[in-house]
């Protein structure tokens, strides 16, 4: 009976060591990664703008979303929204304030499956100074091995933020406090 036993805990061993390294690590692919925003300007129109710098690390684990993760970091600096004068103000103390607060980034807590291939991703957004809990819907749109061997998974998220909830209180009847982003990702397996 001992030996069926030892038998059975180095199997059960075995198994559960398979499972806790089913995750694989990838690195987000910078160059087909885009976070785009859109903020309402005076209730004429929407201007647009992105995040250009993004880098990230994350586990997947298609069999077990309890594996998954992201940290994501995103260069409060490379906003864009192609005219220098309203980047140079979105830098600086009115909003972002990038000379203090170089960094947004996002990590997150809980990967939870709403379908075949979609989940609610909860995270802590840490952003001007502030830390917020956020749950943003993700899908999936492709995984796969790219022409030059890579292995490459790709995700969409669709999200809005109330930038005054992180401090980002300037004009905000004239330019909303609302803003609706948009992540578009793209990492590379390790």
């Amino acid at each position: 009976m001992t030996a069926f036993r030892t038998l059975v805990a180095t199997a059960l061993l075995g198994v559960s060591t398979t499972m806790a390294f089913a995750a694989e690590s990838y690195t987000i692919d910078g160059a087909h990664t885009f976070l785009t925003f859109s903020v309402n300007h005076l209730g004429f129109s929407n201007s647009q703008g992105r995040f250009a710098e993004l880098s990230g690390t994350g586990q997947w684990d298609a069999a077990n979303a309890a594996n998954c993760s992201l940290e994501l970091t995103i260069k409060t600096a490379s906003i864009s929204t192609d005219n220098k004068k309203r980047d140079d103000h979105l830098r600086s103390a009115d909003f972002f304030d990038a000379a203090q607060f170089p960094e947004i980034t996002f990590k997150t807590k809980s990967f939870k499956s709403t379908g075949t291939d979609s989940w609610d991703v909860t995270g802590t957004l840490d952003m001007h100074g502030v830390k917020k809990e956020l749950t943003i819907p993700v899908v999936k749109i492709g995984e796969g091995d790219t022409p030059w061997g890579a292995h490459v998974i790709g995700f969409d998220a669709k999200f809005s933020i109330d930038r005054t909830d992180f401090g980002i209180n300037y004009m905000p009847d004239g330019l909303g406090k609302v803003v609706p982003m948009h992540l578009s990702m793209e990492a590379i397996r390790n």
